[in-house]
């Protein structure tokens, strides 16, 4: 059972106003703020949105069983006709995230927070896997990272649960600070830095500092897992312990990976390879451990079900935080439970389509990660098979959008892809040194009308079949919605 507790407790945690004739004895059993999601027993958040607030909501959640309410109109409290089972507060939203820390605080869970300019999911899901040989846990589910997603997560813990996988992301400085507040990890992670959400920093040292916000709020006995093979993180993590000492702060520890041979690791990746033809079982790597954070040096191999050699970092950091959270359990056992890690879609996903393979990395895009999935294409492309890109902007990447887009188009040009789709305001700009053989279809989006998408997505469909495509990859950032061209060549084809 995730967040329960009694109406005396949770007025007493939020300093609620309630209705005089409040029953206290009464509990919420789970919190939900998604009208859609509410059941029987649940406190509902009401939230602020960008068209509507929760407030609208009340009768419909009440109707299906909510035992409570969180809200933060005053006059709620005397003319809802469910006023006996409101709780008033100043601002819902601060009140929820306060009421995550509260409930955090009864958890025995070791706490285990995620995050990083790109692969975030997927070591949470590589993660997940790995503790679940450990016994019950909770993880962030969707992409419930920000400062909603945490607190919610948080909420949906058990207190019997052994651990809780945060991830945590931001396109903001400060956005960290907050939820690292909430979550208070035991662990921290940080895949790696990348120019993603660029636009909104002076440069990629603000995105490390960023997201070094999450060891902000880190105890000399939690730790701080980073790449050490990343230059600007190190840098900006060597600045951070630099404050902290001279601001007489208590300083955490710190574990590394890396690939490079010569380097200081706690963990290092001596080899990545992809397995199977075309790479469709899996990504193996050989690690070593080095003592004495590790406890001895030892030689190991692990296999995930992943695509793409550029995942050894995500398996890495999976692996050393899975290690660092429970030190004495079965190498063996722990390390198996990579066999059942289940990817998330728009993630590097391989799909099978008849005899048409698609690679689904829809969900996000950055130069970075862009040029790895380029790579894997390239890797896993059969001599004889005929290719296509289905490619999007890469948002978020301001005054140098076309620099980053014009820099990517050689790499894939030198793909000679049979057909080019792009989609965004920049990505016809990947079609620069293609040659002629490549058919290239563009769009500045996806259309709205429902018989003009229909018709963008039956010309690429057509294309497809036409050119005889049995490999394509589909890639870019989230506010493109590639997806949809996914889901509409699978269902008709």
């Amino acid at each position: 059972m995730a967040l329960s507790l009694s109406f005396q407790e949770l007025k007493s945690a939020l300093s609620a106003e309630t209705y005089p004739d409040l029953k206290l004895s009464q509990h919420v059993e789970g919190l939900e703020f998604d009208s859609r999601e509410v059941t029987v027993g649940n406190l509902f958040v009401c939230l602020r949105g960008e068209q509507t607030h929760g407030h609208s909501f009340l009768e419909d959640v009440f109707n299906k069983g909510a035992a409570a309410a969180l809200v933060e109109d005053p006059k709620l409290l005397h003319s809802s006709p469910f006023r006996e089972k409101l709780f008033l507060v100043e601002d819902t939203l601060l009140s929820f995230q306060h009421l995550a820390g509260y409930w955090r605080e009864k958890l025995q869970a070791i706490r285990i927070g995620i995050t990083g300019s790109m692969g975030k999911t997927t070591t949470r899901a590589l993660l997940t896997a790995l503790l679940q040989t450990q016994g019950p846990g909770t993880a962030s589910q969707r992409s419930y990272n920000n400062h909603v997603g945490v607190p919610y997560t948080i909420c949906q813990a058990n207190p019997s649960d052994q651990w809780l996988i945060l991830e945590m992301g931001m396109n903001h400085a400060g956005e960290l600070l907050e939820t690292a507040a909430i979550a208070r990890p035991h662990i921290a992670a940080i895949t790696g830095i990348a120019p993603v959400h660029i636009e909104f920093f002076d440069g990629i040292e603000g995105i490390a500092q960023a997201k070094l916000e999450i060891a902000r709020f880190l105890r000399p006995e939690d730790t701080l897992i980073v790449n050490s093979s990343d230059p600007v993180l190190m840098g900006e993590l060597q600045n951070l312990l630099s404050e902290r000492e001279n601001e007489k702060l208590p300083s955490f520890q710190i574990r590394s990976f890396g690939e490079d041979a010569s380097g200081d690791y706690d963990l290092h990746i001596e080899e990545a390879t992809s397995r199977g033809e075309g790479g469709a079982e899996g990504v193996q790597v050989s690690f070593r451990s080095m003592p004495p954070s590790l406890e001895q040096e030892e030689r190991f191999q692990v296999t995930a079900p992943v695509v793409g050699v550029h995942m050894a970092g995500n398996i890495a950091t999976a692996v050393l935080a899975s290690f660092l959270a429970f030190p004495q359990a079965d190498r063996t056992t722990l390390l198996r439970g990579l066999e059942n890690t289940v990817l998330e879609g728009g993630r590097m996903k391989l799909l099978s389509q008849g005899e048409r393979r698609i690679i689904d990395d829809a969900y996000n895009s950055n130069p970075k990660s862009l040029l790895a999935a380029l790579q894997v294409f390239k890797e896993m492309r059969k001599p004889e098979e005929r290719t296509a890109l289905i490619l999007g902007d890469m948002a978020e990447l301001g005054d140098a959008s076309e620099q980053y887009h014009r820099e990517c188009a050689e790499e894939i040009s030198l793909l000679s892809p049979a057909l080019l789709v792009t989609v965004g305001e920049y990505a016809h700009l990947f079609a620069d040194g293609v040659s002629d053989e490549t058919l290239h279809i563009h769009r500045r989006e996806i259309p709205s009308d429902n018989e003009k998408r229909e018709l963008f997505f039956q010309e690429i469909l057509t294309q497809l079949e036409n050119k005889e495509i049995s490999f394509l990859l589909v890639k870019g950032s989230r506010s493109v919605s590639l997806e949809k061209i996914i889901r509409f060549v699978i269902s008709e084809s």
